[in-house]
Protein backbone atom coordinates (compact mmCIF):
# COMPACT_ATOMS: atom_id res chain seq x y z
CA UNK A 1 0.00 0.00 0.00
CA UNK A 2 1.44 3.38 -1.05
CA UNK A 3 2.20 5.92 1.54
CA UNK A 4 0.36 9.24 1.75
CA UNK A 5 3.55 11.10 0.75
CA UNK A 6 3.80 9.18 -2.56
CA UNK A 7 0.14 9.89 -3.35
CA UNK A 8 0.62 13.62 -2.72
CA UNK A 9 3.65 13.75 -5.04
CA UNK A 10 1.70 12.06 -7.84
CA UNK A 11 -1.16 14.53 -7.46
CA UNK A 12 1.32 17.42 -7.53
CA UNK A 13 2.92 16.15 -10.78
CA UNK A 14 -0.51 15.66 -12.34
CA UNK A 15 -1.56 19.26 -11.66
CA UNK A 16 1.67 20.70 -13.16
CA UNK A 17 1.73 18.59 -16.33
CA UNK A 18 1.85 20.91 -19.42
CA UNK A 19 -1.26 20.81 -21.57
CA UNK A 20 -1.59 21.27 -25.32
CA UNK A 21 -2.98 24.77 -24.84
CA UNK A 22 0.17 25.86 -23.03
CA UNK A 23 2.48 24.50 -25.70
CA UNK A 24 4.74 27.27 -27.04
CA UNK A 25 4.37 26.20 -30.70
CA UNK A 26 1.03 25.67 -32.45
CA UNK A 27 0.47 22.29 -33.99
CA UNK A 28 -0.97 21.38 -37.36
CA UNK A 29 -3.58 18.73 -37.95
CA UNK A 30 -0.89 16.31 -39.07
CA UNK A 31 0.91 16.55 -35.73
CA UNK A 32 3.87 18.62 -36.98
CA UNK A 33 4.76 22.10 -35.85
CA UNK A 34 3.64 24.94 -38.12
CA UNK A 35 6.01 27.78 -39.05
CA UNK A 36 7.61 29.61 -41.95
CA UNK A 37 10.61 27.92 -43.47
CA UNK A 38 13.77 29.98 -43.18
CA UNK A 39 15.68 27.89 -45.69
CA UNK A 40 15.29 27.08 -49.39
CA UNK A 41 12.96 24.18 -50.05
CA UNK A 42 11.23 22.48 -52.99
CA UNK A 43 7.85 21.98 -51.36
CA UNK A 44 4.59 22.62 -53.19
CA UNK A 45 3.01 24.01 -50.01
CA UNK A 46 3.22 27.80 -49.85
CA UNK A 47 1.24 30.85 -48.80
CA UNK A 48 1.97 33.68 -51.25
CA UNK A 49 1.46 37.29 -50.11
CA UNK A 50 -2.17 36.79 -49.02
CA UNK A 51 -3.86 34.28 -46.74
CA UNK A 52 -6.16 33.09 -49.52
CA UNK A 53 -3.35 32.46 -52.02
CA UNK A 54 -2.16 29.02 -51.00
CA UNK A 55 -0.67 26.17 -52.96
CA UNK A 56 -1.08 22.53 -52.02
CA UNK A 57 -0.24 20.62 -55.19
CA UNK A 58 2.22 20.61 -58.07
CA UNK A 59 -0.38 22.16 -60.41
CA UNK A 60 -1.14 25.02 -58.03
CA UNK A 61 2.53 25.86 -57.44
CA UNK A 62 3.09 25.80 -61.21
CA UNK A 63 0.23 28.26 -61.75
CA UNK A 64 1.62 30.52 -59.02
CA UNK A 65 5.05 30.45 -60.65
CA UNK A 66 3.54 31.49 -63.99
CA UNK A 67 1.77 34.46 -62.36
CA UNK A 68 4.94 35.54 -60.54
CA UNK A 69 6.97 35.14 -63.74
CA UNK A 70 4.60 37.42 -65.68
CA UNK A 71 4.62 40.04 -62.90
CA UNK A 72 8.44 40.05 -62.91
CA UNK A 73 8.49 40.61 -66.69
CA UNK A 74 5.95 43.44 -66.38
CA UNK A 75 8.07 45.00 -63.65
CA UNK A 76 11.00 45.28 -66.05
CA UNK A 77 8.62 46.67 -68.68
CA UNK A 78 7.52 49.36 -66.22
CA UNK A 79 11.15 50.36 -65.60
CA UNK A 80 11.77 50.57 -69.35
CA UNK A 81 8.62 52.66 -69.83
CA UNK A 82 9.74 55.16 -67.18
CA UNK A 83 13.16 55.46 -68.80
CA UNK A 84 11.51 56.01 -72.19
CA UNK A 85 9.31 58.76 -70.77
CA UNK A 86 12.31 60.46 -69.17
CA UNK A 87 14.34 60.41 -72.40
CA UNK A 88 11.47 61.85 -74.44
CA UNK A 89 10.86 64.58 -71.87
CA UNK A 90 14.55 65.51 -71.87
CA UNK A 91 14.55 65.74 -75.67
CA UNK A 92 11.44 67.91 -75.62
CA UNK A 93 12.90 70.27 -73.05
CA UNK A 94 16.23 70.48 -74.87
CA UNK A 95 14.46 71.24 -78.15
CA UNK A 96 12.41 73.97 -76.51
CA UNK A 97 15.51 75.47 -74.92
CA UNK A 98 17.30 75.55 -78.30
CA UNK A 99 14.34 77.28 -79.92
CA UNK A 100 14.18 79.85 -77.12
CA UNK A 101 17.90 80.53 -77.42
CA UNK A 102 17.61 81.04 -81.19
CA UNK A 103 14.68 83.42 -80.79
CA UNK A 104 16.53 85.34 -78.09
CA UNK A 105 19.63 85.60 -80.32
CA UNK A 106 17.58 86.94 -83.23
CA UNK A 107 15.86 89.49 -80.99
CA UNK A 108 19.23 90.58 -79.56
CA UNK A 109 20.68 91.10 -83.04
CA UNK A 110 17.66 93.14 -84.11
CA UNK A 111 17.86 95.31 -80.99
CA UNK A 112 21.57 95.82 -81.55
CA UNK A 113 21.04 96.94 -85.16
CA UNK A 114 18.19 99.28 -84.23
CA UNK A 115 20.12 100.83 -81.34
CA UNK A 116 23.22 101.38 -83.49
CA UNK A 117 21.16 103.21 -86.10
CA UNK A 118 19.48 105.62 -83.65
CA UNK A 119 22.25 108.21 -83.46
CA UNK A 120 21.48 111.81 -82.55
CA UNK A 121 22.65 114.20 -85.30
CA UNK A 122 23.57 116.91 -82.78
CA UNK A 123 25.59 114.68 -80.46
CA UNK A 124 27.72 112.41 -82.56
CA UNK A 125 28.85 109.23 -80.83
CA UNK A 126 25.98 109.12 -78.37
CA UNK A 127 23.74 106.15 -78.88
CA UNK A 128 20.21 106.11 -77.52
CA UNK A 129 19.65 102.77 -75.79
CA UNK A 130 16.23 101.41 -74.99
CA UNK A 131 14.92 102.37 -71.60
CA UNK A 132 14.72 98.79 -70.48
CA UNK A 133 18.40 98.17 -71.32
CA UNK A 134 19.68 101.51 -70.01
CA UNK A 135 17.97 101.12 -66.64
CA UNK A 136 18.94 97.50 -66.33
CA UNK A 137 15.34 96.50 -65.72
CA UNK A 138 13.71 94.22 -68.24
CA UNK A 139 9.94 94.58 -68.11
CA UNK A 140 7.93 91.42 -67.73
CA UNK A 141 5.77 91.07 -70.81
CA UNK A 142 3.75 88.21 -69.34
CA UNK A 143 5.32 85.54 -71.53
CA UNK A 144 7.92 84.44 -68.97
CA UNK A 145 5.81 82.44 -66.52
CA UNK A 146 7.21 81.05 -63.32
CA UNK A 147 6.32 77.36 -63.07
CA UNK A 148 6.71 75.06 -60.09
CA UNK A 149 8.45 71.83 -61.17
CA UNK A 150 6.52 69.78 -58.57
CA UNK A 151 3.23 70.62 -60.33
CA UNK A 152 4.41 69.55 -63.77
CA UNK A 153 2.08 66.86 -65.20
CA UNK A 154 4.98 64.64 -66.23
CA UNK A 155 6.52 64.77 -62.74
CA UNK A 156 3.19 63.84 -61.14
CA UNK A 157 2.77 60.98 -63.60
CA UNK A 158 6.30 59.73 -62.90
CA UNK A 159 5.56 59.91 -59.16
CA UNK A 160 2.52 57.69 -59.63
CA UNK A 161 4.54 55.21 -61.69
CA UNK A 162 7.28 55.25 -59.05
CA UNK A 163 4.75 54.27 -56.36
CA UNK A 164 3.50 51.39 -58.52
CA UNK A 165 7.08 50.28 -59.20
CA UNK A 166 8.01 50.29 -55.50
CA UNK A 167 4.87 48.30 -54.63
CA UNK A 168 5.56 45.62 -57.24
CA UNK A 169 9.23 45.39 -56.32
CA UNK A 170 8.52 44.78 -52.64
CA UNK A 171 5.83 42.24 -53.49
CA UNK A 172 8.36 40.33 -55.59
CA UNK A 173 10.82 40.56 -52.74
CA UNK A 174 8.27 39.08 -50.34
CA UNK A 175 7.60 36.26 -52.81
CA UNK A 176 11.32 35.52 -52.85
CA UNK A 177 11.34 35.50 -49.04
CA UNK A 178 9.02 32.49 -49.02
CA UNK A 179 12.27 30.54 -49.70
CA UNK A 180 10.35 28.35 -52.12
CA UNK A 181 12.83 27.47 -54.85
CA UNK A 182 10.17 27.33 -57.57
CA UNK A 183 8.86 30.81 -56.74
CA UNK A 184 12.37 32.22 -56.44
CA UNK A 185 13.24 30.84 -59.86
CA UNK A 186 10.06 32.42 -61.28
CA UNK A 187 11.12 35.85 -59.95
CA UNK A 188 14.68 35.58 -61.26
CA UNK A 189 13.75 34.17 -64.67
CA UNK A 190 10.98 36.74 -65.16
CA UNK A 191 13.29 39.62 -64.29
CA UNK A 192 15.99 38.19 -66.55
CA UNK A 193 13.65 37.78 -69.53
CA UNK A 194 12.23 41.28 -69.03
CA UNK A 195 15.72 42.80 -68.96
CA UNK A 196 16.73 40.77 -72.02
CA UNK A 197 13.73 42.02 -74.02
CA UNK A 198 13.47 45.67 -73.01
CA UNK A 199 17.03 46.81 -72.25
CA UNK A 200 18.78 45.51 -75.33
CA UNK A 201 19.88 48.96 -76.63
CA UNK A 202 20.52 50.71 -73.33
CA UNK A 203 21.81 48.84 -70.33
CA UNK A 204 20.20 49.66 -67.00
CA UNK A 205 22.09 48.63 -63.87
CA UNK A 206 19.83 49.11 -60.87
CA UNK A 207 18.83 47.22 -57.76
CA UNK A 208 15.85 44.96 -58.28
CA UNK A 209 13.82 46.55 -55.46
CA UNK A 210 14.31 50.11 -56.77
Amino acid sequence: MESSYTQQMRQHDHHHEPSDAASPMPRCSDGGQHGMNMYFHFSDLATILFSFWKTDSALSILAACVVVFIVAVLYELLKFYREWLRRNEDKRLEGGAHRRRRRHSRRSRRRHRSSSMTVDSDSVGEVSLPMSTASGVVPNDGRNKVRLPWLAPMHMYQTLLHMVQVTISFMLMLVFMTFNVWLCMAVVLGAGLGYFLFFVREESITEHCN
